[in-house]
C-alpha cells in the first residue's frame, strides 16, 4: 500500500514539473514573440530618445552681434574627418558621400550669410596668389572653427586683410566618430543604440584682427546623411545664431 502511494505520489510530482515546464516553455515562447512584434516600436523609440541634434552651449558672448556696413564673407570649403570611434583610425569620406555632404554644408553656409544681407567675397575668382593665401588655412580650419586662433592663424588672416581689409573667413569643421549599429539579441531581448557622433562646428573670424565675431557648435548623435531629417535639423540649428548685418 506504501509503495502503491509512493508511485502515485512521484507521477503527481513529474506531472507538476512537467507542468510547470511547459508554461515556462510557453511563456519564453510568448516573450520573443513580443518582443519580435514589438522590435520596430522599440527602434523608433530608441532612435527618437538618442538622435536628435543638441546644442552644445560654448558660453561665447560676440562682443557685437551684428557685422559692420561693408564688410565681406569669404566662405571657407567645409572640411570633414571621419574616424573610426574605438581606435580613431581614418575612415574615408567617401564611403560616406562626404563631397555632397560638404556641398550640403557650403550650400547652406551661403544661404545664411545671403539671408543676413552680407555680401558674399569670391575668392575662387581672384588670381592665384590671393587664392593661394585663402588655401593656406586650411590645416588651421579645426582649431578656427572652434574660435581657437593661433599666432601662425594671425599671421595668415592678416595676410589676406593686406589685399581684403574688409573681409571675414566663414570656417566649417565636422568630426564624425563612425560607431558600431544598433543590435538586438533575440533570445534576452537586449537592444543597444548606435554609438555615431558628429560635431558640428562652425566660426566668422575677422581677418584685420583675428577676433572671432561668431561660432556655435551641435553634436549630432549619427552619421550625417542628406537624407536624414536630423542632419537637416543640425545644420539649420548650427547657423541659428548667425550675425545680422550691422544698420
Amino acid at each position: 500500500m506504501k509503495c502503491s502511494k509512493a508511485i502515485i505520489h512521484r507521477k503527481t510530482h513529474r506531472m507538476r514539473v512537467f507542468k510547470i515546464l511547459y508554461q515556462r516553455n510557453r511563456f519564453i515562447r510568448f516573450r520573443s514573440a513580443f518582443l519580435l512584434s514589438s522590435l520596430p516600436f522599440l527602434l523608433v523609440i530608441t532612435s527618437c530618445a538618442t538622435t536628435k541634434p543638441i546644442s552644445t552651449v560654448i558660453n561665447y558672448t560676440p562682443k557685437s552681434e551684428a557685422v559692420r556696413d561693408g564688410s565681406t564673407v569669404a566662405i571657407l570649403k567645409p572640411l570633414l574627418k571621419f574616424e573610426k570611434i574605438h581606435d580613431e583610425s581614418i575612415v574615408p569620406a567617401s564611403d560616406y558621400d562626404g563631397n555632397a555632404i560638404e556641398i550640403e554644408i557650403a550650400d547652406m553656409a551661403k544661404d545664411v550669410v545671403a539671408s543676413r544681407n552680407i555680401p558674399i567675397f569670391d575668392f575662387q575668382g581672384q588670381n592665384e596668389g590671393k587664392v593661394r593665401m585663402y588655401y593656406e588655412l586650411n590645416s588651421s580650419i579645426p582649431k578656427l572653427s572652434r574660435g581657437i586662433v593661433s599666432s601662425d592663424a594671425v599671421i595668415l588672416l592678416k595676410n589676406i586683410a593686406t589685399i581684403d581689409p574688409h573681409v571675414s573667413v566663414l570656417v566649417n569643421y565636422v568630426k564624425v566618430k563612425v560607431g558600431s549599429s544598433g543590435t538586438w539579441n533575440p533570445s534576452g531581448g537586449a537592444i543597444t543604440s548606435p554609438n555615431s557622433k558628429t560635431v558640428l562646428n562652425a566660426a566668422l573670424i575677422q581677418c584685420a584682427t583675428g577676433e572671432v565675431l561668431w561660432m556655435d557648435q551641435v553634436l549630432l548623435r549619427e552619421i550625417p546623411k542628406l537624407t536624414s531629417s536630423q542632419f537637416s535639423e543640425a545644420l539649420e540649428l548650427l547657423f541659428t545664431k548667425f550675425p545680422k548685418k550691422e544698420n
